[in-house]
């Protein structure tokens, strides 16, 4: 009999030539068929009546016959057999792998690979006893117990712990959907009370977004070290400062994107990378025609200030014989990545011996600047291209005035001065 693919199977019902049950029955009968030829023992009729066949016992070294008196017996002994075997053989670590490969295939991001990488060595390698673990012997009391003990052992916070559950829960999927090893997904059935997760304490303002005074200062500095040293790049940094671009948009960002006062952010450059005999390795920069996942392309309207810093760049462009009708910022005849600005924003901090707060800071410092301003959370949210106002509220808003000035707006937003008077 030829196997047929889930979606014929399922043409054939909405087609009305089969209907459910029979459906049912021929994915069990492949299924069946598909067990039998996984048996590597020869299976024969003996001539003392039996049917005769090998296997290994669970645990076991050595090979044991086993003989049965009727065909369909055999059959039956041998898939469950199989089946058996498969579910003892089944762990993190062997599907690890296979779940790996599909992730790859079904993201464009190969920052993505790369953490889930991370978090398999820093939370499943080194827990050997637990990824080399029999899947179908791993109940919900077993699984609950193992999650408290790594948000304990690493102290982990509710999106921490979310981030590490994301391996166990998508490979016990493939164990109950496609290798029908075990019957439910207890990893996806786990809840965890709040109160075991840390909760990190919101950073401190001075340690996070720069005053207004030091932002002025940093744009101060970056012109002044385009116009004495021809650092050009010091404008991507003076440009951010305007915009709150992530450093991977200010890389990927072009002149055609500028029209008049309006900016249209609708590309990024990230890390590129593969898997490569089950390993992620890295392959440099690649452009990628859409942004941070959960952020849609967004235009946003810019200060006058941007456009001049616009003119200088091309102005330099064209005094160095680069093109005027491609990325902003070129290297080496390409775009400029990421990190190259990471260390252009360590260099105007060092200069003007401040602590360096970040692409990350300079997007928070513009965030709370709207709010400071009157600016709605929505129209931040929009700004800085968030998927919610949440992430804007509860990451993004800071004290940029510093104490004194910051008590002085309080003091003033609270008093009362007449009702005393008489």
């Amino acid at each position: 009999m030829s196997a047929f693919t889930r979606e014929e199977l399922q043409a054939f019902i909405d087609n009305g030539m089969i209907d459910e049950d029979t459906v049912n029955q021929v994915k069990e009968l492949q299924e069946r068929n598909d067990l039998l030829k996984l048996h590597k023992h020869k299976v024969w009729y003996g001539s003392d009546g039996y049917w005769h066949t090998y296997y290994f016992p669970k645990g076991a070294t050595k090979r044991k016959p086993k003989k049965l008196k009727s065909e369909e017996d055999m059959k039956d002994f041998i898939v469950e057999h199989v089946r058996e075997t498969m579910s003892n053989s089944c762990t993190i670590e062997s599907l690890y792998p296979i779940w790996l490969e599909n992730r790859e295939n079904q993201t464009d991001s190969p920052a993505t690979i790369e953490k889930i990488e991370y978090n398999w060595k820093k939370y499943y390698l080194s827990d050997p006893n637990f990824i080399k673990k029999p899947i179908n012997e791993m109940n919900r009391v077993y699984l609950k117990n193992w999650c408290y003990k790594k948000i304990h052992d690493f102290k982990l916070t509710s999106n921490a712990f979310t981030d590490m559950m994301l391996i166990v829960r998508e490979i016990m999927d493939i164990a109950f959907e496609d290798c029908n090893i075990i019957d439910g997904n207890y990893a996806r059935e786990i809840h965890i009370k709040k109160t075991a997760f840390t909760v990190r304490p919101k950073p401190k303002s001075e340690d996070t977004v720069l005053t207004v005074e030091m932002r002025v200062l940093m744009i101060k500095e970056c012109m002044k070290m385009f116009i004495s040293e021809s650092d050009v790049l010091a404008l991507a940094i003076a440009i951010c400062l305007y915009t709150a671009c992530r450093v991977a948009e200010i890389s990927g960002a072009k002149f055609e994107d500028f029209t008049g006062n309006k900016f249209s952010i609708q590309r990024q450059i990230v890390r590129n990378g593969k898997l490569v005999n089950g390993k992620y390795k890295r392959l440099g920069y690649k452009v990628k025609t859409s942004l941070k996942a959960g952020s849609e392309r967004r235009t946003i309207e810019v200060h006058d200030d941007v456009i001049k810093i616009l003119a200088l760049i091309k102005q330099y462009n064209i005094g160095h014989n680069l093109p005027t009708d491609s990325f902003l910022f070129l290297h080496k005849g390409s775009f400029v990545n990421p990190k190259i600005l990471n260390d252009e924003l360590h260099k105007v901090c060092d200069r003007l011996e401040m602590k360096s707060k970040g692409f990350h800071g300079i997007r928070k410092t513009i965030a709370s600047l709207i709010i400071a301003g009157g600016g709605t959370l929505t129209s931040a949210k929009d700004y800085l291209g968030h998927a919610s106002e949440a992430t804007t509220i509860n990451n993004y808003v800071f004290d940029v005035f510093g104490n004194e000035k910051s008590n002085v707006i309080i003091k003033e937003a609270v008093s009362l001065p007449k009702v005393f008077e008489k």
